[in-house]
């Protein structure tokens, strides 16, 4: 999720977000999510400013390495950005949980 200053509203926040579905180990659905102030835009170009966002991450995502979700802490150099991350690999570990995720370097 990303939280943006909302320019018409000053104080209010405009959100973006992807929701991911696992559907296999190695492979999801993402699914856009945004929720903006706009009084000026047609639905097609927050449809199209959607779609612009989106494909940015897509590259990324579909191009991550390793495939599998690293719980082993050396795998990755992990920055101040990545604590939630972090912290969420390591409840996974602590519960055993192993689907989707690489447990130790390959």
């Amino acid at each position: 999720m990303l939280y943006k200053t909302c320019p018409p509203r000053p104080s209010e926040m405009d959100v973006i977000g992807i929701f991911v579905q696992p559907l296999t180990e190695e492979l999801c659905d993402a699914w856009p999510w945004m929720a903006l102030f706009d009084d000026e835009s047609s639905m097609a170009d927050m449809i199209q400013f959607q779609q612009m966002i989106f494909l940015q991450d897509r590259s990324i995502l579909e191009n991550q390495l390793p495939r599998k979700l690293p719980l082993d802490p050396g795998l990755e150099i992990p920055t101040r950005a990545d604590m939630t991350s972090i912290a969420y690999r390591r409840w996974l570990k602590k519960r055993g949980f192993t689907y989707g995720a690489q447990l130790v370097a390959a």
